[in-house]
């Protein structure tokens, strides 16, 4: 995985352009966006991740269809009450060029 420079990191991680996902649900159709939990108004991390229809993970038994990276190898459930994301917003163009997972800093 190529590292994301210290100024693509700080874009993905201002709160323009965020939408909540209470208010406006994020599309569920294996495209790929940013997801994001806030606090303070901020959000706190990012992940680049599409809806997976039929995929599991151990940590929710019985849970089928959640949030996947690209590759799979990290999910993240839409209704985990410790911890569920709250915000998306659409994948920006320099994270389809590097094909980019997350963005934490």
């Amino acid at each position: 995985m190529t590292d994301l420079s210290l100024a693509e990191k700080v874009e993905g991680l201002d709160p323009a352009g965020w939408l909540s996902i209470a208010d406006h649900p994020p599309p569920k159709d294996g495209t790929v966006i940013l997801l994001s939990w806030f606090d303070n108004g901020r959000p706190q991390e990012w992940f680049a991740m599409q809806w997976g229809h039929i995929k599991r993970n151990g940590l929710f038994p019985g849970k089928v269809g959640m949030w996947m990276t690209p590759d799979g190898s990290l999910t993240w459930a839409d209704d985990d009450p410790h911890g569920a994301p709250t915000h998306w917003k659409h994948e920006p163009a320099f994270l389809r060029a590097k094909g980019e997972q997350n963005g934490n800093a």
